[in-house]
């Protein structure tokens, strides 16, 4: 199985964080798991060449990328990570400190 990054919706409140998608790289665009495609695939700006992120344009970057530019207080996107190692593997609700988005 390919990479991904989880998207997960933070509650303060509660002091947790529940994913909401998982999102792969393909050849050609991206595969969304989950809601909340059209926030995911929107262009962003990457951190690290000011260029434009769009998810048609280079998919594995964007994926690579997205946790450093989805990193809000309501949305977060986690580091890219084998199915092995992912944090949501056996719950989709964590507490807020138990993953890594940055």
């Amino acid at each position: 199985m390919p990479k991904h990054g989880d998207v997960v919706k933070v509650d303060w409140s509660k002091g947790t964080q529940t994913r909401v998608a998982q999102v792969y790289a393909t050849l050609d665009d991206i595969k969304i798991d989950g809601g909340y495609d059209d926030v995911i695939r929107r262009p962003y700006t990457d951190r690290e060449s000011g260029k434009s992120l769009e998810p048609t344009t280079d998919p594995g970057r964007f994926v690579e990328q997205l946790h450093t530019v989805m990193s809000g207080s309501y949305l977060a996107a986690t580091k890219l990570h084998d199915d092995d190692a992912c944090p949501f593997r056996e719950e989709e609700t964590l507490a807020l400190e138990s993953i890594d988005t940055g």
